[in-house]
């Protein structure tokens, strides 16, 4: 079951003034700078897993435009982002190894892997990025109502 990570603690003062089309309108521009951002700099999983991260990144609002979320479907996103710990590897998925002048060995252990906080590394490497582009999309917003009104 994938784990979703939001990253919404970016604040927009006006946001919640603003009606909820206009706000979804807002943050899922900002939004989508950070996901694009994470596709092009998630790290990779192995062979077996090549390109499933930056493929699997998914982003929406919620709650009426005041709650963004970016997420990874990818089922081991939270392995790589949260990291594991070393474990032994069970007889079956270890599958005998064969290791030259030993012979086999039934059991292999894991040494886990270091955690690589992807998607808290996109929230704080863009944030700037983000409330510029929100804010610009917001005047845009504001610019588009005020032509509709006077016409």
């Amino acid at each position: 079951m994938p784990r979703k990570y939001r990253l919404d603690k970016l604040e927009m003062p006006e946001l919640e003034a603003m009606e909820p089309m206009v706000r979804k309108v807002v943050f899922r521009d900002g939004l989508r700078v950070i996901a694009l951002w994470l596709r092009a700099n998630v790290p990779d999983s192995g062979v077996k897993h090549k390109g499933k991260l930056n493929k699997s990144i998914r982003y929406n609002v919620k709650a009426g435009g005041l709650l963004g979320v970016v997420r990874s479907v990818a089922p081991h996103a939270h392995l790589v982002h949260e990291g594991t710990r070393a474990h032994p590897v069970p007889l079956d998925q270890a599958k005998a190894l064969i290791l030259p002048g030993i012979g086999y060995r039934h059991s292999a252990m894991h040494p886990g892997s270091r955690a690589n906080p992807f998607l808290t590394n996109a929230a704080t490497e863009t944030e700037d990025e983000v409330m510029g582009v929100m804010r610009h999309s917001l005047q845009a917003a504001i610019d588009a109502i005020a032509a509709g009104a006077t016409e």
